[in-house]
C-alpha cells in the first residue's frame, strides 16, 4: 500500500465543530483522502464503531483510514506512537510519530512517519522547539521513510512550504476540525498541495534575441497517418515544450481517429540505420519509445540502450492503439524495459507485462511495484481509462508509490494520450527535471492538451489533443 500524502486529516471529537463524522464528511468533499482516527481515550467498541462509521465515508472516495495505535480496528494502516512498540506489527502499512532524529533512526520496517512540531501548536506541546522549514528539511533529507509534516499547518502557504521541503504531504488537526466550513478548508489547503507537487509548464524557449541552442530529443516510434498519435504526436510535445524532435520510424500504419486499417513493421536494419545516422550528428538528451512492433526491432533498439547510446530513456510500452488495435507484443516491451529511467505503462500494458488483472489503484501500485523489479527506476502505472471522477495515476520510484490525481476530462478526443505523456516526460528529464517533477508536468501537460480539444471536431472517431494550447 502507497504511503500517505496530500491533506491528512487527524480526528479529535472534542474540538470538531458540529461533530466528528460531520467534519470528516466535509473534509473528504474538499478533497481529503487519509483520515487518522485517534480518540484513544473511547472503550474499544465505541471506537470500533466510529472507525466503521469513518470507512464508510471514505468508502465513496477510494479514501483510507489510518487507526492510531497497534489495534487496526478494520481500518486500512496503524499509526504507531514514538514510544513503541518495537518493532512494528506486521501490517499493510504502519506509520510511525517522531519528533526528531533519534527518533527516526529507529524505524525499521515502518512504511512512513509524521515529523512534529513544524509550527507551534496546542495540540503537541512538551515536545520541544518547533522545527521550522530548515529543521524539517534537515530531517526529511536524513529520513529512511517519506515523511508527514505535523504541527500548525493551518495555511495554503505553510501546505507549500512543507511539501517544497520535502514532505509527502501535511497532517492538520485543528485548521479542519475547528473549521466552519471544512470543505473549503480542506479543498484550499488540498489546492495548495496540488500546486506545490504539479510544477508549472514550462513556456518554450523565448530568448528575446539570443542565440540558444535547444535541446535534442529522440523519438523511436510508429508513424501515425492521422496524426494524433506515434511519431508525429511526439515531434509536436517537443516542439510545445521547446525542444528540438528528431525520430527513427519502427513501422508505417494506415489510421485515422476510426481506427488502425493497416500496419508495415519495417525492417530491424532500417531501424538501425536510422538510429546510427540520427546519434551520430546530434547530441540527443533524452529518447522515448513507442510503438516497437516485433522482438526483432525490439532487440535492435535494446542493444543501442545497452550500450549507453539512448540517455535518459522513457520507454511507453505501445501494445494496443486507442481504438484497440494490437501494434506490440509483450515480449518487445520486455527487452526494453531493463534499460528504462522510466517506463509509462496503461492499466491494460500493466497487466499484460506483469499477468495480473490492473482495474483498480490497487493493482496499479501491485503493477507498479512488480515492473519497477524489473529494471525501470521509475513506473509511472497511468489509470485514465478505468473509471471514476478522477485520473488516478501511481507513480513508483525509490521503494515507495505516489499517487497523482487530476480531475478527469469528459472527452472523447484522447487519442495518442500515452504518447504526448511519455513525449513529455521525456521533454522534462532533458532539460534537468527530477524525474517525480517531470511527471507533474507530464500529466499537467496533458490534462491541459485533452481540456483544449473537448470541443474539436477532427475526424469522426477518437481525436487527437491539443498540442499547442491552440483553444486553451
Amino acid at each position: 500500500m502507497t504511503p500517505p500524502s496530500g491533506v491528512v486529516l487527524l480526528t479529535d471529537r472534542l474540538v470538531a465543530r458540529g461533530g466528528l463524522d460531520r467534519v470528516v464528511a466535509a473534509a473528504v468533499a474538499g478533497g481529503v483522502r487519509w483520515v487518522v482516527l485517534r480518540e484513544k481515550d473511547l472503550p474499544r467498541a465505541d471506537r470500533a464503531a466510529l472507525a466503521a462509521d469513518l470507512r464508510a465515508i471514505l468508502a465513496g472516495v477510494d479514501g483510507t483510514l489510518i487507526v492510531a495505535g497497534p489495534d487496526a480496528l478494520g481500518g486500512d494502516a496503524v499509526h504507531l506512537p514514538a514510544a513503541g512498540p518495537y518493532p512494528p506489527p506486521t501490517h499493510g502499512l504502519v506509520g510511525r510519530s517522531c519528533h526528531h532524529q533519534p527518533e527516526l533512526n529507529r524505524l525499521t520496517t515502518e512504511h512512513y512517519a509524521t515529523i512534529s512540531p513544524v509550527w507551534p501548536t496546542k495540540t503537541k506541546p512538551g515536545y520541544g522547539p518547533p522545527l521550522g522549514i530548515a529543521g524539517l528539511r534537515s530531517l526529511i533529507r536524513a529520513s529512511p521513510v517519506p515523511l508527514l509534516a505535523l504541527g500548525g499547518v493551518e495555511t495554503p502557504d505553510q501546505v507549500t512550504a512543507c511539501v517544497q521541503a520535502g514532505a509527502t504531504g501535511v497532517a492538520v488537526l485543528g485548521a479542519l476540525m475547528r473549521a466552519e466550513d471544512p470543505t473549503e478548508t480542506a479543498a484550499t489547503l488540498t489546492s495548495a498541495y496540488v500546486e506545490a507537487v504539479t510544477p508549472k509548464l514550462a513556456a518554450p524557449n523565448r530568448n528575446q534575441g539570443k542565440k540558444m541552442t535547444p535541446r535534442t530529443l529522440l523519438t523511436i516510434a510508429g508513424s501515425d497517418s492521422g496524426g494524433g498519435a506515434g511519431i508525429q504526436a511526439d515531434l509536436k510535445v517537443f516542439a510545445a515544450l521547446g525542444a528540438y524532435g528528431t525520430s527513427v520510424l519502427t513501422a508505417i500504419t494506415a489510421q485515422n481517429t476510426r481506427g488502425v486499417d493497416a500496419v508495415l513493421p519495417l525492417p530491424p536494419r532500417t531501424v538501425t540505420e536510422q538510429l546510427d545516422s540520427v546519434l551520430a550528428d546530434f547530441t540527443v538528451c533524452a529518447v522515448k519509445t513507442g510503438m516497437l512492433g516485433n522482438p526483432a526491432v525490439a532487440d535492435a533498439v535494446a542493444e543501442a540502450a545497452r550500450d549507453g547510446r539512448l540517455p535518459q530513456l522513457v520507454v511507453d510500452p505501445v501494445l494496443v492503439a486507442t481504438s484497440g488495435h494490437r501494434l506490440g507484443v509483450v515480449g518487445a516491451v520486455e527487452r526494453l524495459l531493463p534499460y528504462a529511467r522510466v517506463a509509462t505503462p496503461n492499466c491494460a500494458e500493466a497487466a499484460a507485462i506483469t499477468g495480473r488483472p490492473v482495474d483498480d489503484v490497487a493493482g496499479m501500485v501491485s503493477a507498479a511495484e512488480a515492473l519497477a523489479a524489473g529494471g525501470p527506476e521509475y513506473v509511472v502505472v497511468t489509470g485514465g481509462d478505468l473509471d471514476g471522477g478522477e485520473a488516478v495515476d501511481v507513480l513508483h520510484g525509490g521503494g515507495s508509490s505516489t499517487l497523482l490525481r487530476a480531475p478527469r476530462v469528459d472527452t472523447r478526443h484522447t487519442h495518442g494520450t500515452g504518447c504526448s505523456f511519455s513525449a513529455a516526460i521525456a521533454v522534462r528529464l532533458a532539460l534537468g527535471d527530477p524525474v517525480p517533477a517531470a511527471v507533474g508536468v507530464a500529466k499537467e501537460y496533458v490534462l491541459r492538451a485533452l481540456t483544449g480539444a473537448r470541443g474539436w471536431e477532427l475526424g469522426a472517431g477518437r481525436g487527437p489533443l491539443d498540442h499547442f494550447g491552440w483553444s486553451a
